[in-house]
């Protein structure tokens, strides 16, 4: 066990940059996952004509329904929104993949930016 602090002891000038890797990468995971997710009010839009828009806000009932929950609360507030017109709720929604793929794409480049120092050991430039 000493040898591992011993090992430590060399790592903690980097700290910063592997907990800036760590959270940029549960950023990137999390936008990537959202712009998928956000998908399905497109497709909807476009492929299921028949599907009714809830007119009242949804009532949330338990963490088991939650994304029965989550799905008509987005359509209420796109159907707020947009006022019922598909082709309006078709451009935020693509607004919306938009934005969520930029936010993964800037999150991957920050990962690898403190990646960068980590793997180089670039802190002594900065210690000055």
């Amino acid at each position: 066990m000493n040898h591992f602090y011993n090992i430590l002891r060399y790592a903690k000038p980097y700290k910063n940059f592997a907990i800036g890797h760590i959270i940029a990468n549960v950023f990137y995971a999390l936008f990537g996952t959202l712009s998928f997710i956000a998908l399905k009010p497109m497709l909807d839009v476009i492929f299921d004509a028949k599907k009714v828009v809830p007119t009242s806000k949804p009532v949330y009932t338990g963490i088991m329904k939650l994304g029965e929950y989550a799905e008509n609360y987005l359509a209420f507030e796109m159907n707020q929104l947009t006022g019922g017109d598909n082709a309006k709720a078709l451009v935020y929604v693509v607004g919306l993949i938009i934005v969520m793929f930029f936010l993964k794409n800037i999150a991957g480049y920050l990962a690898n930016y403190f990646l960068v120092f980590l793997r180089n050991g670039g802190y002594s430039r900065f210690k000055k």
